[in-house]
């Protein structure tokens, strides 16, 4: 399964968390959305520091306003994965990842569009102000990258890795 998921970039160092949003409601509205507005938050917290500073790895609030699930941390097969996005449509995921102009892996959040015969593919919105699509493997993505940012992160109380639209995909 794939989903023609829209290319949203990040337009921050730090703003992938709220680009990934975006396209993932991009993709379920039919609509084009600001990572800006999505930080913004109006009527709510203000989250636009944290396109700067980072999202908090345990900050479920602003995905769960904007009608997302959050999954427990778990060590994912690839029937989960295939499971998830034919159920929930993209996945919202966090991983350690190398970024082109970056001296080391940092923790960084893109989407995930589809999977299909142990190939995942994503939607990065890193580098800022072009994003880019690609494909990696299940093991790369979600064995190398996933597991390794939650080995790191061993110390936090609830860390959130995977996220989804709360609503099945059956309109997508």
């Amino acid at each position: 399964m794939r989903y023609d998921v829209p290319l949203i970039a990040q337009t921050t160092g730090m703003g992938c968390w709220a680009a990934s949003i975006a396209m993932i409601l991009g993709w379920k509205n039919q609509a084009s959305f600001d990572p800006s507005l999505i930080a913004a938050n109006p009527g709510g917290t203000n989250y636009v520091p944290s396109l700067t500073n980072g999202l908090d790895p345990n900050d479920r609030y602003i995905l769960q306003r904007n009608g997302f699930a959050v999954e427990e941390p778990a060590c994912y097969t690839p029937s989960a994965i295939t499971a998830l996005v034919d159920h929930y449509g993209p996945l919202w995921l966090a991983g350690l990842v190398p970024l082109s102009g970056v001296a080391h892996p940092v923790p960084h959040i893109r989407v995930v569009t589809g999977f299909e015969g142990g190939q995942v593919y994503i939607n990065d919105p890193w580098p800022v102000h072009s994003g880019s699509r690609y494909t990696r493997s299940f093991q790369t993505i979600f064995v190398g990258q996933m597991e390794t940012l939650g080995a790191t992160e061993l110390s936090q109380p609830a860390p959130i890795y995977l996220a989804h639209l709360a609503t099945s995909s059956a309109f997508g």
